[in-house]
């Protein structure tokens, strides 16, 4: 059945936490580990848990600077990772108002390295783990969508618009150490509240099944680096996805955006010429598929980053599947 596929598109990721020089923070942004997808506003069946697993490289030469060009500070950067990316989905056993409760978790295990300059460090270990505390999606309704005619041999699915707001973490657990080049972790906590929206037409607006729009905003509050004083500035972040259903296929686009709103701070004060507010803009295909007799579904993304200022831009591919273990 249909209802028993986990929504993976909300569950991967490989965003990889790791500080890129010695003592200096900034230019990252939180969120599930890799991004969202399709998908995102959906939960499974009340009751049911899956693992959601994944692998991917990750690759960069640039860090940028305040104009998207290279920062003058690291002119000569090479960066690559190979991500490890494991997590569990659980969706608990009660619903309300006709909408479900879920959580999530993840981490990842990574070989990175990095080289900045005349420096350089190769290293491995778990990143910040990141979790979606509690979830809740509600259907809202068809809002002009138009299912399918009963027997007409297209898929059962959620039609119409699904909306899932989310209280969400980054948890301060990798490695760090202020005097290292590469880190794991941040050693801060992100706060991530979020809130996704899935929108489902018929096969009338669409070339197979139905044709899908997943959008997921996050705006991203991180806390004070206790052994620096670095405070990273605000962040609103959206992935999003637009995408076709065709029998068990799902295929099309997926990207990021992501935009500081306020300044980076060092024990209080703002960051010198544009206050190291990052600007990071990421587009590339999703193709996935569901195998409804394993309860299962098997995708591949990329991700290339097209924009970016104040941060290391980084491009990726991430192939992943999702089971439901019960």
């Amino acid at each position: 059945m249909r209802s028993k596929i986990v929504a993976s598109g909300a569950c991967f990721a490989l965003f990889l936490s790791t500080t890129i020089s010695r003592g200096a923070e900034g230019g990252f942004y939180s969120g599930p580990i890799g991004g969202s997808d399709i998908r995102s506003a959906f939960l499974s069946d009340p009751g049911s848990l899956s693992i959601n697993l994944s692998g991917s490289p990750q690759w960069s030469d640039l860090y940028t600077g305040p104009n998207g060009g290279p920062n003058p500070a690291a002119r000569s950067v090479a960066f690559s990772v190979q991500a490890l990316v494991g997590g569990l989905s659980y969706v608990y056993p009660w619903t309300f108002a006709g909408g479900k409760f879920g959580s999530k978790i993840q981490d990842q295990y990574v070989f990175a390295c990095f080289r900045k300059n005349s420096a350089r460090q190769c290293d491995s270990g778990f990143t910040d783990p990141y979790t979606d505390i509690l979830i809740y999606s509600v259907h809202l309704g068809l809002f002009g969508a138009r299912p399918p005619a009963p027997g007409s041999g297209h898929l059962a699915l959620p039609y119409g618009l699904t909306m899932a707001p989310a209280f969400s973490m980054s948890l301060p657990l990798g490695r760090y150490n202020v005097r290292e080049l590469l880190n794991q972790g941040h050693n801060v906590a992100i706060f991530v509240p979020n809130i996704s929206f899935t929108y489902t037409t018929g096969a009338n607006l669409s070339i197979g099944d139905a044709t899908e729009i997943s959008t997921r905003l996050y705006y991203e509050v991180s806390a004070d680096n206790p052994k620096t004083g670095y405070r990273n500035g605000d962040t609103l972040v959206d992935d999003f996805a637009l995408t076709e259903r065709v029998h068990h296929w799902q295929f099309g686009i997926n990207g990021t955006v992501a935009q500081a709103t306020n300044n980076d701070t060092l024990h209080g004060v703002s960051r010198p010429v544009d206050g190291n507010r990052l600007f990071d803009f990421l587009i590339g295909p999703v193709v996935q598929y569901d195998v409804p007799a394993w309860h299962s579904s098997f995708g591949i993304k990329a991700l290339y980053d097209a924009a970016s200022h104040d941060r290391l831009e980084h491009n990726l591919v991430v192939a992943r599947a999702t089971i439901s273990l019960f």
